[in-house]
């Protein structure tokens, strides 16, 4: 019962994570697409 719940736990943490590290990935990629195209 206990690993039970550790293990969604766990699995929404790493969730959680990968949709954080996704949006950073994807905000840092836009400002560059940004001052890229802003070169230009």
């Amino acid at each position: 019962m206990f690993s039970r719940y550790y293990d969604r736990t766990f699995v929404r943490v790493l969730t959680m994570t990968i949709t954080l590290l996704g949006a950073l990935v994807l905000s840092t990629a836009a400002s560059r697409a940004q001052q890229y195209t802003a070169q230009e």
